[in-house]
């Protein structure tokens, strides 16, 4: 906290470093007294029960939500999914050549986290639409950059 620090160097160079200047501020003072809040009698106190009479150290015995199983894959979603695996892999691989330029290993690297994000928007929701399809033409175009930088020839 910076207003911490500027309070405390003015309070420096209002009254100096002597304890005296001190005493004389901590004497005037005004601080604002609360009640004593804590109660150690309350520690021996058995513990209220949480619901329905159960203890709190009880564990549960059925689930408490849903679980999310993923969304049911067809066969071309399967497909489809393992391809955009594979393009997300062989991309980042890509992307570790040393001989690349720096500008080839960050296309390789957007392609890669396109065609990963489009495989988690497919197993997410099962479906082909708009926003996947919007990812992979991304990392379509992301790889074809790539493809398409020439390297300057060295001699």
């Amino acid at each position: 906290n910076l207003q911490h620090w500027r309070k405390i160097v003015r309070h420096r160079l209002t009254w100096g470093y002597g304890w005296l200047p001190q005493l004389v501020e901590q004497a005037c003072t005004i601080r604002v007294r609360h009640a004593l809040l804590v109660k150690p009698d309350r520690l021996l106190e058995p513990l209220e029960s949480m619901r329905g009479g159960k203890s709190s150290w009880e564990m549960p015995h059925e689930s408490t939500r849903k679980k999310y199983e993923g969304a049911t894959l067809g066969a071309a979603e399967n497909v489809a999914s393992l391809a955009m695996f594979a393009g997300g892999y062989v991309a980042l691989q890509r992307s570790s050549n040393m001989t690349l330029s720096t500008q080839q290993a960050a296309l390789n690297v957007a392609a890669g986290g396109s065609w990963l994000s489009a495989l988690g928007t497919c197993l997410d929701e099962g479906a082909c639409h708009g926003p996947l399809f919007a990812k992979l033409a991304a990392a379509v175009l992301f790889m074809a950059a790539d493809r398409c930088w020439q390297k300057p020839k060295t001699k």
